[in-house]
């Protein structure tokens, strides 16, 4: 399971009411291609009869400018971005069509294939429009310490849209007659244009950086516009709402970088937007411009926006926090209502997550989806709902990967459910071609195997299987989806290598192999060491769910998937089909043949691990809490027995290991094979004596 994040509401407030999220959305014309391009990732914007294509990392300078059709050129702005320029024809016109050209020089080749939307600017649009784009057409615009080169079509079309609506404030053109407010929200819109364009890029490959610094130079030209206003007392919670949008807004921005200072400065100002935007709530009741509707909705979205911001940062498994950060978030802590259920000492699970942050991040994610649940209800049938209906499964998906950080499979499961359910209400609601209905497509999901494995972590056999069935019957409606990465079990400690059990196994092998001429096959006797060496079946089974494990882990489906099966057979062979470690097995076949898109083999597969875990856990009881891992592990090796120079011999069985599971996964995550290493000692040091 991921957390994520989903993309911040727009929040653009001044003096005059701002345009609507939802015209906002529609006013979009351009479209991020999934395609794959030669040796950089583009991204296409189309305005007018021209599209433009934004590099992300820059192109040999060989082959710029050197072909007819599609004109390359680096801009000054930013050394990282190359923009390509071809003319689009008027007869792919609304419609979505495939996009590929080449560019050759110097021994060098570009290629570009994309899906392009052509969206032709209106013929028919007005004159002072027109006037206005012709004038900001000829200019260059300096922000800050950014300069804006013509023309603005470079920069997206929402950008754009934002350089051409305030172009008189951004010239300096008769700024004293625009309220400091007026003039310090068309800087928050620019940065938010930016940030808009940063997480579709974000979203579609990965990767934003490139306009991180203009995003950025736009909330501090905003910043500091209103860091001259005079709090007075009428202004003063409309001064408020200002600074905290660019406090949430400028922590969006590094949210979206790579770099790990940035994402540490993102979350402080995700904590310090969280406080002002409670403080803003806390004066709704006495201050009539904080009470009115579209404001209050703007400030309870911006601060569920906080709550899961810093939600998804507890539960990241990362704990390095600096001391200052690690303060505020303790402070946090403080302000926030718990419950004594939520304070119960939980299941420690073994992950790189605390269980205090897990706790933590419940609460969170429980407040934003309580402010989306309510403004949803208050919002009735209008079209604003599916865009909070989204954010509110995002929510619950982040809450059910807290509470089963914590053990809490129950809870999980009920979170799960309800985020289903709101998403098959979304695909219900919205057309067949919506851009954002795969992403809801690939949540269901993701979502169905969640729920398989929380209901079998709760004895609910039955209805672990169904999920998993209705996941494999909807990726195999859905093809188009790829295959999650499900859950994989029976992995070792984080020192375990695939390498070191390769050896192991085939020491394994090099010492049955040495002893093959023995009278007994099966048990064999080192007459220097006084050593027996007895075949043993399961113990080689569990080497090849060690090593299948592994494999997976690395994306070998196919070897995994062999070693896997031979593991099954290992232990058939050895009168062990029926326990824990062949259920793991039958789970992991399940995994393999899903990644293969084997999707009925890989139901029957799991079919085959329910049904071995109901014959050992009791229905209802949990194998993690109450079942597999409150017993003694029957694992080991036929390790060497000394024996007397009688040679009276002992028979050997698995030595039984006292141990619980540690796993660091909302998973089943075993810390199995620890007899393999005792093994490699005793091979080691006898190759040694010898």
């Amino acid at each position: 399971m991921t957390a994520t994040l989903s993309q911040p509401s727009t929040l653009l407030r001044g003096v005059e009411d701002p345009p609507s999220l939802q015209r906002r959305r529609q006013s979009r014309s351009f479209f991020l291609p999934r395609g794959q391009i030669g040796f950089l990732v583009p991204a296409v914007f189309v305005v007018g009869r021209f599209a433009t294509i934004f590099a992300l990392t820059p192109l040999p300078s060989s082959i710029l400018g050197q072909t007819s059709g599609l004109i390359c050129e680096e801009k000054k702005y930013d050394e990282s971005t190359v923009v390509c320029t071809f003319e689009v024809h008027k007869d792919w016109s609304g419609a979505l069509d495939p996009f590929r050209t080449c560019v050759q020089g110097g021994g060098d080749e570009m290629c570009v294939e994309a899906l392009v939307t052509v969206v032709q600017r209106d013929e028919t649009e007005d004159h002072s429009t027109k006037k206005r784009r012709e004038k900001t057409d000829d200019v260059d615009l300096k922000i800050g310490a950014q300069i804006y080169r013509s023309p603005f079509s470079q920069y997206g079309n929402e950008v754009q849209a934002v350089l051409l609506r305030h172009q008189d404030i951004f010239l300096g053109n008769q700024v004293a007659k625009f309220h400091p407010f007026k003039q310090g929200q068309a800087y928050l819109e620019l940065g938010q244009a930016h940030n808009l364009q940063m997480g579709q890029l974000f979203k579609a490959f990965g990767d934003g950086q490139s306009m991180i610094r203009l995003a950025l130079n736009a909330f501090e030209s905003a910043k500091a516009i209103y860091s001259q206003v005079d709090d007075s007392k009428e202004d003063r919670d409309l001064s408020l709402h200002c600074k905290t949008s660019v406090i949430f807004h400028m922590g969006e921005t590094y949210s979206f970088s790579t770099v790990e200072e940035h994402n540490k400065l993102a979350i402080e100002y995700f904590i310090q937007a969280q406080r002002a935007y409670k403080n803003l709530l806390d004066r709704v009741e006495i201050s009539s411009y904080l009470s009115r509707k579209d404001v209050l909705d703007d400030i309870r979205m911006g601060w569920a926006h906080c709550c899961l911001a810093i939600g998804v940062s507890l539960i990241s498994g990362s704990d390095d926090y600096d001391s200052q950060l690690a303060m505020d978030i303790a402070e946090l802590k403080q302000t926030q209502e718990k419950s004594p259920e939520a304070r119960a000492q939980l299941l420690s699970y073994g992950s790189s997550v605390s269980a205090e942050n897990a706790q933590e991040a419940q609460l969170l994610f429980t407040d934003s989806a309580n402010v989306f649940r309510k403004m949803i209800e208050e919002q009735g049938n209008r079209d604003e709902p599916i865009e909070l209906q989204r954010q509110l499964a995002n929510a619950l998906q982040n809450l059910a990967t807290a509470a089963v950080l914590q053990g809490n499979f129950k809870s999980g499961s009920e979170a799960s459910e309800e985020a289903l359910s709101v998403l098959m209400s979304i695909l219900d609601q919205s057309p067949h071609d919506s851009a954002d209905r795969e992403d809801v497509l690939i949540s269901v999901g993701e979502i169905l195997i969640g729920l398989a494995e929380y209901y079998l972590q709760q004895g609910k056999y039955d209805q672990s299987h169904e999920k998993y069935k209705a996941a494999m019957k909807w990726y195999q409606s859905h093809r188009q989806l790829q295959a999650l990465s499900a859950p994989l079990y029976a992995l070792m400690s984080e020192n375990d290598t695939l390498e070191k059990y390769e050896m192991i196994l085939e020491d394994y092998y090099a010492l049955l192999e040495d002893q093959s001429n023995m009278a007994d096959a099966d048990e064999h006797f080192d007459d220097q060491n006084e050593y027996y060496y007895e075949k043993n079946d399961a113990y080689e089974g569990d080497l090849h769910a060690t090593l299948g494990a592994l494999y997976l882990a690395r994306g070998d489906i196919g070897t995994a998937q062999s070693s896997f099966l031979r593991a099954a057979e290992l232990y058939e062979s050895a009168g062990e089909g029926g326990n824990q470690a062949s259920a793991e097995v039958q789970f992991n076949l399940a995994t393999t043949s899903f990644q293969n898109r084997e999707y009925d083999a890989s139901i029957a597969y799991h079919h085959r691990g329910v049904a071995i875990y109901r014959s050992l856990v009791v229905e209802g009881d949990s194998p993690m809490v109450d079942g597999l891992y409150n017993v003694e592990f029957v694992e080991g090796v036929p390790e060497p027995v000394k024996e007397s120079k009688a040679k009276e011999r002992t028979v050997e069985h698995r030595p039984k290991k006292d141990d619980k599971a540690k796993p660091n996964q909302p998973i089943i995550h075993i810390d199995v094979h620890q007899y393999a290493r005792q093994m490699l000692l005793n091979a080691s040091s006898s190759k040694e004596e010898l």
